[in-house]
């Protein structure tokens, strides 16, 4: 009896076994397709980065070269030259104006420049004795047909009716009288681009563009020459006015051609505009298009709702107030200082940090003077000493009442966009922490 079971078992359990192994070479086998697909994906998807790659390097070498053509083309002045303005563009009830402006001499060239940087003008207005100097950020990438500034007009604060409009900014507004292709005004003098408040386009960084009211104009630029030689770079772009009838983005030419185009096909570029007293017919677009428009006034708490993490370069620009409070809450917010850029408009305010009192040396002249409240910044002091240092700006942009430290130390009472020297302070903007020495 036990032999025959032992049989029949045997019998039964041939086709058992034959299952058994035919089940593992079957798993073995899908196994092995699912190996043999994976590597085949990762070497399509390696194949595909490795063009994608070799695609960008190849439109960075371009951008390069062009750029390296248009600077050997081009005859960097020095002083002031003469520009026709070929176009004026005014946006709408903005009170602001875009002018295209086309060198006289065609020797010349169109300067290249870095995406941020400013022109000086040299107005000479009727009943001044002598002409004013301002200074207007290019609004637009470098193209090779012209330049572009995009002017607010500086009409008197509500509070202050009787103080006159901006002697500049009227002058561009009501002066200069266009038609397409034809200048009506002679020529304004102009200084080639300058200004340390810009942004390398061919960078890989990711970057926060911040720009209020007519302080859009520098980022602007940025954000154009971003769309034009380096869209896969990660960009969130934030423009913050009262309501659409500011809103000069929304007009065409103002933002590189297809912008918006650009941004729907890639997911790393952002543009978000924020009304802070928004129009009853905005409301419409408000709702419509939560993703780039929404209601109040750019702040950390609208950054840390939208950006995905801090590890930004911030670059700023706007009324000083915002400004101010978007540094402070970035920097408690955990971003490095080197990484928060602002670029003002106009001198910076007399508020002074509590650096105490102390007393400034000019080695040169050999004057020394106490440094009270009632000075407002080193260069101040210095005027009232009779101690010539070179300015202009008196923002902190331009760099050109820089001068030596011989010791001490200085502070400011806000971080000027101009990158000084080691060892050099900027006097327009800079307060005196303990006593100081100077090389002037």
């Amino acid at each position: 009896m036990d032999l025959y079971w032992a049989s029949e078992m045997h019998s039964w359990s041939r086709p058992v076994y034959a299952l058994g192994w035919a089940f593992v070479a079957g798993v073995v086998f899908i196994a092995y397709l699912e190996t043999v697909e994976a590597v085949r994906r990762k070497h399509s998807l390696r194949s595909r980065q490795d063009k994608e790659r070799k695609r960008l390097t190849e439109r960075i070498q371009n951008v390069q070269r062009t750029r390296q053509a248009m600077e050997k083309e081009s005859h960097t002045w020095r002083g002031f030259a003469y520009y026709h303005v070929v176009r004026k563009v005014v946006h709408g009830d903005s009170g602001i104006c875009s002018f295209y402006l086309q060198p006289r001499d065609q020797r010349l060239g169109l300067p290249p420049f870095h995406p941020g940087q400013h022109l000086k003008f040299q107005f000479t207005i009727e009943g001044r004795p002598e002409p004013i100097v301002r200074r207007y950020s290019l609004s637009d990438a470098v193209n090779g047909k012209y330049l572009r500034i995009s002017v607010k007009l500086a009409k008197p604060p509500r509070d202050c009716p009787d103080v006159p409009p901006g002697l500049g900014s009227s002058f561009l507004h009501q002066e200069i009288k266009v038609q397409e292709g034809e200048f009506l005004q002679g020529c304004l003098l102009v200084a080639p681009p300058n200004g340390s408040f810009y942004l390398e386009p061919l960078g890989i960084e990711p970057v926060v563009l911040i720009g209020g009211g007519v302080g859009v104009t520098p980022v602007l630029s940025m954000f154009n020459t971003i769309l034009k030689e380096n869209p896969a770079r990660e960009v969130w772009f934030f423009y913050g006015i009262r309501n659409s009838k500011e809103d000069i983005l929304s007009e065409q030419g103002v933002l590189f051609p297809q912008a918006r185009e650009i941004i729907k096909l890639h997911k790393n570029l952002h543009l978000y505009t924020s009304y802070s007293r928004p129009l009853e017919g905005d409301a419409t677009r408000l709702e419509s298009k939560p993703e780039v428009y929404g209601k109040g006034r750019i702040d950390i708490g609208l950054l840390k709702q939208l950006l995905p993490s801090k590890h930004f370069k911030f670059y700023i620009c706007g009324p000083d107030a915002m400004m101010a409070q978007l540094v402070d809450d970035l920097e408690d917010w955990g971003v490095p200082s080197e990484h928060l850029l602002t670029e003002r408009f106009g001198p910076v305010k007399k508020t002074r940090m509590g650096a105490g009192p102390a007393k400034i040396k000019f080695r040169q002249t050999g004057i020394e003077a106490a440094f009270s409240d009632e000075d407002g910044f080193i260069l101040d002091l210095a005027e009232r000493m009779g101690v010539s240092i070179p300015n202009d700006c008196r923002s902190g942009s331009c760099g050109t009442c820089q001068i030596g430290i011989v010791t001490g130390k200085v502070c400011y009472p806000r971080k000027p966009s101009f990158r000084y020297s080691p060892n050099h302070c900027l006097t327009c903007c800079s307060v005196p922490d303990g006593d100081l020495e100077l090389d002037a």
